[in-house]
C-alpha cells in the first residue's frame, strides 16, 4: 500500500488531475451556451429526479457495506454498521480531497472501529475496486454486443467476472502471467506497483472460503451496477425530457452513460469527478441522438445530485462516528505510507 515517496510525485498527480479536469470542463461546455443550458435544467423536473437519485445512493452506499462485509471476511469481522459509516466517509471524502484519500480513510475509519490494520482492510477495498471494474467491463462488452448484434458470442460479456472466480480458483497461474505481463511491458516503477495490487486481489480473494462469499460478491456487484447505479442517469433523463423510444432504450441509453461515467471516472483528476462526468454523458447521449444542450444537463443534473448526495451521506456518517474529518484525513495519510 505504500505510494511512492517524494512530494514531486504529489505535486505531479495532483497537476496532472487537475490539468485533466479543466479540459474536460472546457470540452464538456463549449459550443453550449450557459443561458439555454440553464433554461434547460430549469426546466427540470426536480421531484422525478431528486428522490429516486437520492434514495439509490443511500441504497448503493449499504449494498456497498453489504459486499465489503464478504470481501473483508479474511481480514475479520465487520459489523454492517461499521462497514456502512466508513463507506460512507469514504466516497465522501474522495468527494473532497485530491488522489483517492478516501480510500485510505476508509480502511482507517475501519480499521479503528473494528480492529485488524489499515494496510489489510485497503487490501479489501483493493478487491471491491476489481470487482467494479470487472463489472464495468462486462457490461461495456455487453452493449457492444447488443450494438452490433454478435448473436451467442454475448456471453464475452461475461469474461471479465469469470475472470475474478478464475484468479480465485489458479491464483499461482494468473499471478506468474501478471507479474510476467507486467515486467515485460510496464516501466520499472508502475510494474512494481502492478504486481503489487495484484498481490493484493488474489490475497483479498483468497479470504473468500467459499462459493456462498464469492457468489454474494458478485451478486452485490451486479445489483450495484446494473441496477442502482443506473437509475439515477435513468430518472436524471426523464426529467429533462430525454426519451430515446421506449422504456427499455432509455434504460439502455442510461446504462451506456453509467458504463460511460464509470469509465471516466477512473483517469486522473481532480476531486469530486468534476468535468469527466459531464464529459462521459455528452459523449453517450450525444452519440444516441441527444441535443448537446440536453445531454450536458444530464450530465450536470446527474453530477450534482451524486455530489450532494455521497457528500451529505458521508458528512451524516462521520457525525455518528467519533472521528472528525480532519482526524479521518490524517489516518488515511498514515494509512498511505504503512
Amino acid at each position: 500500500m505504500k505510494q511512492p515517496a517524494g512530494r514531486s510525485w504529489l505535486d505531479l498527480r495532483v497537476l496532472a488531475g487537475a490539468a485533466v479536469t479543466a479540459f474536460a470542463l472546457w470540452w464538456a461546455f463549449r459550443e453550449v451556451p450557459f443561458r439555454e443550458l440553464w433554461r434547460t435544467l430549469a426546466g427540470a423536473d426536480l421531484w422525478l429526479a431528486v428522490l429516486p437519485s437520492v434514495a439509490c445512493y443511500w441504497a448503493g452506499l449499504w449494498v456497498r457495506a453489504l459486499r465489503w462485509q464478504q470481501l473483508g471476511a479474511a481480514v475479520g469481522a465487520l459489523p454492517l454498521a461499521p462497514a456502512y459509516r466508513a463507506t460512507a466517509i469514504r466516497f465522501m471524502a474522495n468527494n473532497l480531497f485530491p488522489l483517492r484519500l478516501g480510500e485510505f480513510a476508509g480502511a482507517w475509519v475501519v480499521s479503528r472501529d473494528v480492529g485488524g490494520s489499515a494496510a489489510a482492510w485497503f487490501g479489501t477495498i483493493v478487491l471491491e475496486r476489481a470487482f467494479d471494474m470487472a463489472a464495468i467491463m462486462s457490461l461495456a462488452l455487453f452493449l457492444i454486443a447488443e450494438t452490433v448484434d454478435l448473436g451467442s458470442l454475448r456471453f464475452v460479456a461475461f469474461v471479465p467476472m469469470l475472470g475474478i472466480g478464475a484468479l480465485r480458483i489458479w491464483p499461482h497461474v494468473f499471478l506468474r502471467i501478471g507479474h510476467g505481463i507486467a515486467r515485460a511491458l510496464l516501466p520499472e516503477r508502475l510494474a512494481a506497483r502492478a504486481t503489487e495490487l495484484l498481490d493484493q486481489i488474489v490475497a483479498g480473494l483468497g479470504g473468500l472460503r467459499d462459493a456462498r462469499g464469492v457468489a454474494l460478491a458478485v451478486l452485490y456487484t451486479g445489483l450495484l451496477w446494473v441496477l442502482i447505479a443506473t437509475i439515477p442517469f435513468l430518472v436524471a433523463q426523464r426529467s429533462l425530457g430525454v426519451e430515446l423510444g421506449s422504456l427499455r432504450a432509455d434504460y439502455v441509453g442510461a446504462l451506456m452513460t453509467m458504463v460511460g461515467v464509470g469509465v471516466a471516472v477512473a483517469l486522473p483528476q481532480a476531486p469530486g469527478f468534476v468535468g469527466v462526468y459531464h464529459v462521459a454523458c455528452v459523449t453517450v447521449l450525444a452519440a444516441l441522438g441527444v441535443p448537446r444542450t440536453q445531454a450536458l444537463a444530464v450530465g450536470t443534473l446527474a453530477h450534482a445530485l451524486f455530489w450532494v448526495s455521497i457528500t451529505g451521506f458521508g458528512l451524516l456518517a462521520l457525525r455518528g462516528s467519533r472521528s472528525s474529518l480532519s482526524e479521518a484525513i490524517r489516518g488515511s495519510a498514515r494509512a498511505e505510507q504503512a
